[in-house]
């Protein structure tokens, strides 16, 4: 492949950088974090940076002359075969300035970028097709996660951002996604962008047919949901949502034993369906590159405002490091929260307790009962569980009267907010969960009315 100057790289610039860094006590501070090794085209100027950088996090002063010593006690005598010491001396005829220091370095980011993206275009490599992708996958990644020059703002910027948004969610009752139920928005003002929220519940509590709900709710708004479904096929999904939508009972649908007045209704409430700005993706064995890049896809493709997955311990690890499970999930939960910052949306990853959660007082989860890792408490922003007194073997209430019909969201985590227990509806038959308050005839259509959730034009 041919490498073009000032196109794919510039020598001379390399070298007024270097320079600068040779002659400026604090030049080397300021491209630190813009600029790696690999960056430089030159072969000898890669040499030359490496030896600065290793001398500047172990504290060593950086010149000509330290410089000059340090690659010569690693074994350097020449340099692209000049004699080292007037190789590092020649790079000082190069500088001009040191005044746009940074800005010289982000152009050699970005010739490293354009060298890199020639040379995975041409790439030849033998091998599984998929793996080969994979690792196309993550260096394209690479590229967008070089960091920027200059991450420091002053508090004029920070707090005329924070004036703005509140001028942006002034009167607005919610600042996120809404999730439908009304005592939980107005507790969380919705799933807000970048946050990573977990909902955590042992099995057959209903995790998806709550987050079903979730979904439909948000989407009726018009905000656009994806819902990646590691546990069970789209159909079933979709047959799920069709039961809480339409107030048919679920397992007459999926078996079709609806009679004809149930299937007409059916059929009108399913048509609403398809307007919704709802995607689904079932395939199973993904990791956290094919979710982001399923992400990517639907951001490109038309927008997302919210993304759903179900559920966290269903993502397949990193095959090539066989790390006990319990630090993959850590891996995994940390990569979810930075790519919710990286996306400006909310990410919502249901997961699973562990059995100890049983043996709780009054048997409700805690923090400390998240499976297989204690990091999603950490790097998550919010963690809300989803319980049921009759799953859990409480079949009475105190006061009398049987539990089947009611769930508790016991909010025990909020990063900005309170954390109160939530009682909610819950229709075995539908599988649909619905607010106690004022909504017990919980169609979708009666939120709208009298909920106005913050959404940017």
């Amino acid at each position: 492949m041919e490498l073009k100057k000032h196109i794919h790289f510039d020598k001379d610039l390399e070298n007024a950088v270097l320079g600068a860094c040779l002659l400026e006590k604090t030049a080397f501070s300021r491209i630190h974090g813009i600029l790696k090794k690999e960056v430089f085209y030159s072969s000898g100027n890669q040499l030359v940076f490496d030896c600065m950088d290793t001398m500047w996090k172990e504290n060593h002063p950086v010149d000509i002359f330290t410089v000059t010593s340090f690659a010569a006690r690693r074994g350097n005598e020449t340099i692209e075969n000049f004699d080292t010491a007037f190789f590092i001396t020649r790079l000082t005829n190069y500088v001009v300035s040191s005044a746009h220091l940074e800005f010289h370095s982000i152009i050699l980011r970005q010739l490293f970028a354009e060298r890199e993206l020639l040379r995975i275009k041409n790439s030849k490599e033998e091998g599984d097709v998929m793996e080969r992708a994979k690792k196309i996958q993550e260096e394209i990644q690479t590229l967008f996660t070089l960091k920027t020059s200059n991450d420091w703002q002053d508090m004029s910027s920070i707090l005329f951002s924070m004036y703005q948004h509140m001028a942006e969610v002034e009167n607005k009752e919610l600042i996120g996604v809404p999730t439908g139920f009304r005592q939980l928005d107005l507790v969380t003002g919705g799933l807000v962008k970048t946050q990573l929220i977990a909902i955590g519940a042992r099995p057959s509590v209903g995790k998806s047919a709550f987050i079903a709900a979730v979904a439909l709710n948000a989407a009726s708004f018009g905000f656009k949901v994806g819902i990646i479904s590691l546990e069970m096929p789209g159909m079933q999904v979709g047959a799920r949502m069709s039961s809480i939508y339409s107030g048919i009972d679920f397992w007459k649908i999926f078996r079709n034993k609806m009679n004809k007045e149930e299937g007409e209704m059916l059929f009108t409430y399913v048509k609403k369906m398809t307007e919704l700005p709802i995607k689904i993706s079932d395939k199973t064995q993904v990791d956290i590159y094919d979710i982001k890049a399923k992400a990517t896809k639907l951001i490109y493709q038309g927008g997302l405002d919210l993304l759903i997955i179900d559920y966290l311990q269903l993502i397949e690890g990193d095959t090539g490091r066989n790390l006990p499970r319990e630090q993959e999930v850590s891996r995994l939960s940390r990569g979810l929260k930075l790519m919710a910052m990286e996306y400006n949306i909310p990410v919502v990853i249901l997961c699973q307790l562990n059995r100890e959660s049983e043996k709780a007082v009054g048997k409700k989860p805690q923090l400390h009962h998240l499976r297989e890792s204690g990091s999603i408490e950490q790097d998550c922003d919010g963690v809300i569980f989803l319980h049921r007194d009759f799953k859990s073997g409480i079949t009475e209430k105190p006061e009398g009267g049987t539990t089947e019909f009611e769930a508790d969201l016991i909010v025990a985590k909020w990063r900005n907010g309170e954390t109160p227990e939530i009682k909610i509806g819950f229709d075995p038959p539908k599988m649909r969960f619905f607010d106690l308050n004022g909504h017990n005839a919980p169609k979708i259509d009666s939120y709208r009315s009298d909920w106005k959730p913050y959404k940017e034009d």
